[in-house]
């Protein structure tokens, strides 16, 4: 499992590959499993080795009857050394995951102390038989202490100790599961047993790891309501202990924020954010490292959804008050959160990519790629959010003129998330069509047409079968790469099926922008230039005016602080010139 989490400690792997989690020391290299991956790998590297040997040879010898065999045979292989490469790195993922847990849950039952002893021993086929020997045993005595809490109130505080051992023998369960690569149910049993162990103790831990999992798969109204049960147990751990839950509360309601702001509900993300910010000032008042870190996450979050509503002043502010936190930090806290810096960094850049100062956000997002390749090799949960940085760093790439460089960081991207998506699509693929769609685009500009009409195809296809899921979550993503897609037609002479896909694109843009969300005004204005371009191309001189100065409308009052917005009046301002010269 993954995501956008603040404040969990989820451990690190030494260069030795042994996972560290406080006092806890498991030595992963020496793992059964652990090792069969790394020994096939080896051994896929050989036979990979060894092909490309009788694919030159072949060549030599001039047996060229052999070379498509040959390279289908080394390209099968290939793909069986970024599964494996991909198996170890989930296994590096849970291990982590699992040792944090290890270290926050009370080890009160034989099952428990069982599994963390061939845990750490990494036999963890045997930790995982621990439970699997004895399912319906837990059922059973699950079943049972559910009945007798029910019956005999006078032992609820037994009882509710038990049952909670219980939850986190699931929640342990759940983890474990995450390691059986070869189950292809395994998603669908961590959720049952994760709702078993909230069916036995609904402890606010168990209902975040729930939520976060739940939001990870794409279900997010169900993760919506498992973060504000979150929520709810927190506040009440609270209200018992005098604010000693405050870190995880505001980490709780911070996860939340974010979850609206992917959805596209932005008045509620911004609402959400806004009150774990009060949560957040009251633990960081201390100057506890971890508090003033999740503090500057939580400005930076603020920072980043007020430039997504065009409130750049408020941004600068919060961007600015994440700043002055991270230069109090010393050297070894630098390191230590990595990932949340690098997070503010690129946040950051988002706002100067908007405001159109291409170096900084460079410098910016640079930045973050280093410390996200600093923490890669022992934080595997940095791979998504390192793809997500090379795409828009090839974003930026694309506007400064840099195509090359583009291309290499897109497809450094799409490397990544194909990975991913192939094991997990319903939390990745939607990331693996952006990047296809931004790489189309590249390829594009360079007038690589027939690569980026397939591109441009494969990523629409994607987007059309998730707006199946949920069209408000996904409409913008389809939208954007329908108008770049109708743009790209134009460029190379299809104007007619290139005005269709432009007017496509826009009636989307007009869904969404129905209630005047200031939040899609940019991409209204933008695709408003570009319709009134298709309409232009094909003569139609009534529709292109009026999509022009619908594109002025919505993009003057904008213009200040958004270079988007200043280019579609550029665009506007010289298509309606030209309508005037071909009149007179």
């Amino acid at each position: 499992m993954h995501g956008d989490i603040k404040n969990v400690n989820y451990g690190n792997i030494s260069a030795e590959g042994d996972v560290i989690l406080g006092d806890v020391i498991i030595h992963l290299s020496e793992a059964a499993q652990y090792i069969d991956l790394q020994e096939k790998l080896s051994g896929l590297h050989d036979k990979s080795r060894r092909k490309e040997q009788q694919i030159a040879t072949a060549y030599t010898k001039g047996a060229t009857f052999l070379i498509d065999d040959l390279t289908s045979e080394l390209e099968s292989i290939k793909h069986e050394i970024v599964a494996v490469q991909q198996n170890i790195k989930d296994l590096k993922d849970a291990v982590i995951a699992l040792a944090a847990d290890f270290n926050n849950i009370t080890i009160n039952t034989e099952r428990l102390r069982l599994a963390r002893v061939y845990f750490k021993e990494g036999r963890y086929q045997e930790a995982r038989a621990v439970f699997d020997s004895e399912l319906e045993l837990m059922s059973s005595e699950l079943n049972a202490l559910l009945s007798r809490k029910a019956r005999l109130t006078e032992e609820s505080v037994e009882i509710d100790a038990k049952l909670e051992s219980k939850a986190n023998e699931y929640m342990v369960l759940a983890e474990l599961t995450i390691l059986a690569f070869d189950n292809s149910s395994r998603y669908e049993q961590v959720e049952n047993y994760l709702r078993l162990a909230i069916s036995a103790k609904r402890t606010a831990a168990i209902l975040f790891t729930y939520a976060r999992f739940l939001r990870q798969q794409g279900k997010f109204d169900q993760s919506i309501i498992a973060y504000n049960n979150a929520i709810d147990e927190y506040q009440i751990l609270n209200e018992l202990n005098e604010g000693q839950a405050n870190k995880e509360l505001a980490a709780t309601i911070n996860s939340l924020g974010g979850l609206f702001e992917e959805i596209g509900d932005f008045t509620r993300a911004e609402e959400t954010l806004l009150s774990s910010l009060k949560f957040c000032e009251e633990a960081a008042s201390s100057d506890d490292a971890d508090a003033l870190v999740n503090l500057a996450t939580t400005l930076s979050n603020i920072g980043t959804l007020q430039n997504r509503l065009s409130k750049l002043h408020e941004a600068e502010g919060y961007f600015s008050r994440a700043h002055a936190i991270h230069r109090r930090l010393p050297t070894v806290a630098t390191e230590k959160f990595r990932l949340q810096l690098a997070k503010s960094n690129a946040h950051f850049a988002s706002l100067l990519f908007k405001t159109g100062n291409y170096p900084d956000a460079k410098l910016y997002l640079s930045n973050a790629i280093n410390l996200c390749n600093a923490e890669a090799p022992k934080n595997p949960r940095v791979y998504p959010f390192l793809a997500t940085l090379l795409r828009d760093i090839g974003n930026i790439y694309l506007q400064t003129g840099e195509f090359q460089h583009a291309i290499e960081s897109y497809e450094e991207s799409i490397n990544i998330f194909s990975q991913l998506a192939a094991d997990n699509p319903s939390a990745f693929l939607r990331d693996f069509a952006r990047v296809l769609a931004a790489v189309a685009h590249a390829y594009s500009v360079i007038e690589n047409f027939v690569l980026a009409t397939e591109l441009y195809r494969n990523a629409i296809t994607i987007f059309r079968k998730l707006i199946q899921q949920e069209r408000k979550i996904y409409l913008p993503d389809l939208a954007l790469a329908l108008g770049n897609y109708g743009d790209h037609l134009r460029y190379k002479g299809d104007y007619q099926e290139g005005l269709q896909e432009s007017i496509t694109s826009f009636e989307y843009w007009e869904e969404l922008y129905k209630n005047r969300d200031p939040a899609y005004q940019e991409n209204i204005s933008i695709f408003a230039a570009s319709l009134s371009l298709a309409y232009q191309s094909v003569g139609n001189k009534p529709q292109s005016i009026y999509y022009a100065e619908f594109c002025l409308r919505e993009a003057v009052p904008i213009g200040d602080y958004s270079e988007g917005a200043r280019k579609s009046i550029s665009i506007a301002n010289e298509i309606l010139q030209n309508w005037n010269r071909s009149q007179s």
